[in-house]
């Protein structure tokens, strides 16, 4: 009864997210500021807004894991190679994979980036979307997202990504929803940077993200943030840590008043960096 019980619950929490925020693991540096996507940039911004690619100086990769409500099933692992090219812009292939034996998610993506102007850059991705369920086989569907960012200012960023403008539809019970997110990054100073963000998930109220990232030192940064739901409010924090000449090491986790603590750790490394974020 009690591994009946377990299977139960695991797979209501599978569905759950599924139905939510399946494709949207956003990475480590993400997480620590309140799951910001809109003006990510390097590597990471594959996950959140490809536009941001265009900020890699360098053949860039990435692997990471996110944990979610402290459960060994709701896992993602997440990895991504990042390739610009001079005068053809800045390509990339990830694949995020979330889920255990009973229920799976994929998502495996091919992007593209460019800066069409000096302060306005342009990203595009293909998402091949994949959900196995035990017993029940494997299901596959094609979506895409896109991206802007455009420097209004020396100190502001101006971002916006639109995920499939259509909602995805596995089966009466497992829908993708489509989302949109418009967001602002404010440069105070050398070492600290503000962000606001608006996210809209289909079938959802629009959510407020708000972080802060303070840079203590020439390799380390510091985040704080928050996000709402429609019920909740999450919290969360970071740090990132670089250690020369490339690698850079993530960690982010919130805190769901509800559901409780998840957490993420990533590590990526540029090659030909100009220098920390």
């Amino acid at each position: 009864m009690k591994t009946v019980l377990t299977t139960l619950l695991l797979l209501f929490n599978f569905l759950t997210l599924a139905q939510n925020n399946a494709p949207f693991f956003r990475g480590a540096y993400s997480i620590g500021e309140g799951n910001q996507v809109a003006t990510n940039i390097g590597i990471q911004s594959v996950f959140a807004n490809p536009a941001g690619l265009t900020r890699m100086t360098g053949f860039s990769v990435y692997a990471g894991a996110e944990n979610r409500f402290e459960l060994g099933d709701l896992t993602a692992f997440q990895i991504a190679i990042g390739i610009p090219v001079q005068e053809w812009g800045c390509f990339s292939i990830n694949m995020t994979d979330f889920g255990g034996s009973l229920y799976r998610d994929q998502k495996i993506g091919l992007a593209y980036a460019r800066k069409l102007a000096k302060n306005f850059s342009l990203g595009v991705q293909m998402d091949w979307m994949i959900m196995e369920i035990e017993s029940y086989g494997s299901r596959h569907r094609v979506t895409f997202d896109a991206g802007l960012q455009t420097q209004l200012t020396d100190k502001l960023l101006l971002g916006f990504h639109l995920f499939s403008p259509y909602p995805i539809g596995f089966g009466d019970e497992r829908i993708v929803p489509a989302y949109v997110a418009l967001g602002l990054e404010y440069r105070v100073s050398p070492q600290i940077a503000l962000k606001t963000e608006v996210q809209k998930h289909f079938y959802e109220s629009p959510g407020l993200h708000i972080g802060m990232r303070y840079n203590m030192l020439n390799a380390l940064s510091l985040s704080l943030g928050m996000q709402t739901e429609p019920l909740h409010a999450i919290v969360s924090g970071g740090l990132s840590y670089h250690i020369p000449p490339g690698l850079t090491v993530d960690f982010g986790m919130n805190y769901h008043q509800s559901l409780g603590i998840s957490s993420a750790i990533g590590f990526s490394y540029q090659f030909n960096p100009s220098g920390i974020r």
